[in-house]
This record gives structure tokens, C-alpha cells and sequence, in this order.
């Protein structure tokens, strides 16, 4: 069984997830929700599915390989 992950988002990201909000909203208000909402099932799919996402090569680095 793969291990487990719990996917951090931090508040850098979460400021880009507004800017992204608020530059989709400019053109399209219909889709700024569905498209915000699946970015962050992609995020937080690592949790369920670990194996789905490469690991990064600075892992050895941080001894998290």
C-alpha cells in the first residue's frame, strides 16, 4: 500500500488561487467556481493517489524520498 501524503497549501499559493479567481471572473463568472473548485481536486489528489505525481528531485535533498 503507498503511503500516505497530506498536500499543504501554502499561503502563497492560496493568494495565486485568488488572483486566478479574480482574472476568471473578469471574463467568464460562470466558470470561476467550477474551474477554482477542480484545481483544487487536483491539488489535494495526491492524498488519494499518491503515485499519480512524479516526485520532485530535491527529495533526496530534503530526505523525503
Amino acid at each position: 500500500m503507498p503511503a500516505n501524503f497530506i498536500v499543504e497549501i501554502t499561503p502563497s499559493a492560496e493568494a495565486d488561487i485568488g488572483e486566478i479567481w479574480d482574472y476568471i471572473s473578469q471574463d467568464s463568472p460562470a466558470n470561476t467556481e467550477a474551474f477554482v473548485l477542480a484545481l483544487e481536486e487536483q491539488i489535494a489528489s495526491p492524498e488519494r493517489f499518491p503515485e499519480r505525481c512524479s516526485r520532485i528531485p530535491e527529495n533526496e535533498i530534503l530526505g523525503t524520498s
